[in-house]
């Protein structure tokens, strides 16, 4: 997804029509959107199979409750087990929470802009200096949601292996 919203970032900047341009730019955005949303997804049936329904505008809510809850009671147990220290189970409940929530931001903040991407034909996609620009969020900032997703997920992915949730 990422290298499609890429080579539609490089055509609406580089085509004369503005039509084009906030055409492309658009498909730009939500092609970013989709990539962290599906990278997400795919995390969370790693570590939740029984989760059968992703819902765009839900999918923050599910990290910071349901995955989060999970985490803390993952912890808690291998606690009560003396396989973790107080000072180890905090660490890595925290160190979830701070990836989780900044997962369910970025998510939020892709949401934001691809429901306007698709249903708000009146805020114009417009290229300004080499960027694509829609509503006040640059392709640039767009382009950075998947590094940043993929690094909570790997911090995500690290926790559940040390709490057993996942391989």
């Amino acid at each position: 997804m990422e290298r499609v919203a890429e080579a539609l970032t490089i055509q609406a900047i580089s085509v004369k029509d503005e039509r084009d341009a906030n055409l492309f730019g658009r498909s730009a955005f939500n092609r970013y959107y989709y990539s962290v949303y599906l990278s997400t997804r795919q995390m969370v049936r790693i570590g939740h199979p029984e989760i059968k329904q992703f819902k765009h505008k839900e999918l923050p809510d599910l990290l910071i409750g349901k995955v989060q809850e999970r985490i803390q009671q993952e912890a808690s147990k291998l606690k009560k087990r003396n396989i973790l220290s107080d000072g180890q189970a905090s660490q890595l409940v925290q160190s979830a929470r701070q990836a989780l929530s900044e997962l369910a931001n970025i998510l939020r903040e892709g949401y934001h802009i691809r429901v306007i991407a698709d249903y708000e034909p009146t805020v114009i996609a417009t290229v300004s200096n080499g960027h694509v620009i829609l509503e006040s969020k640059t392709s640039d900032a767009a382009r950075q949601w998947g590094l940043r997703a993929q690094r909570c997920i790997g911090q995500i992915h690290r926790v559940w292996r040390q709490l057993g949730i996942s391989t």
